[in-house]
């Protein structure tokens, strides 16, 4: 294996083991490892810009390696994203929860109208 195949592989499992760490409340978190690992200035755009030292005949087969390795990333960084997700709405339903078993509140008639009040004290 070339040493760009050998980063990716570390890379990708290095990023799943963090990925499988961060506690599935840190939205801030697993956001921060995705930017690192995926965005502009992440470790995949590190390993790209190594791609200009491969000879010709094996830039496609590399390639083939960089595109496998962001799908399985960006793949796993939207599950747990979804799961974050599905686990807030479940969180915010159980904690808004109302027991619609409960008897209803009385609702008051109001008062008497002031000039009444007012014509009943003379």
């Amino acid at each position: 294996m070339s040493t760009i195949e050998e980063q990716l592989n570390k890379l990708r499992e290095e990023t799943l083991a963090s990925l499988k760490k961060i506690s599935t409340e840190n939205e801030k978190e697993m956001q921060n490892l995705r930017v690192s690992v995926l965005g502009k200035k992440g470790s995949l755009t590190e390993i790209l810009k190594g791609m200009k030292d491969v000879s010709a005949d094996m830039r496609p087969i590399i390639g083939k390696h960089v595109n496998e390795a962001r799908d399985v990333l960006t793949a796993a960084f939207e599950e747990s994203a979804k799961l974050l997700e599905e686990q807030k709405v479940a969180n915010q339903l159980a904690s808004e929860s109302v027991d619609v078993t409960l008897p209803g509140r009385k609702i008051s008639a109001g008062n008497r109208h002031v000039l009444s009040q007012t014509s009943e004290e003379t």
